[in-house]
């Protein structure tokens, strides 16, 4: 998280405003795994994830679209980390990321 802070990229209130930074990240994220710079792509993949990382009292309150464009958001987000997991060569992480995009 203090590479996001330096990249001035920290995550914002709200929830429309959370998605949207998420997205921000899995995209730039992208770039960067273009570039083959997997480290950078897995900091901005983990901060998208930590910026959707709502509290379980945040998750109850929210109603199914929101909870729909949630989930629409985080699988793409966890295939990005899969892969940039992969290319990096942790084996374990990958199981874990690609497990939980199924559950």
């Amino acid at each position: 998280l203090q590479w996001l802070l330096g990249e001035g990229l920290t995550r914002p209130s709200g929830f429309e405003a959370r998605l949207s930074h998420a997205e921000r990240l899995r995209q730039l994220g992208n770039e960067w795994y273009r570039k083959q710079d997997y480290r950078r792509a897995l900091h901005c993949g983990l901060g998208a994830i930590h910026t959707i990382d709502f509290s379980p009292q945040q998750q109850l309150s929210m109603d199914e679209e929101q909870r729909l464009a949630l989930v629409s958001l985080l699988l793409p987000i966890l295939s990005n980390l899969s892969q940039v997991f992969l290319n990096r060569g942790d084996v374990i992480s990958t199981m874990k990321a690609s497990t939980l995009g199924l559950r």
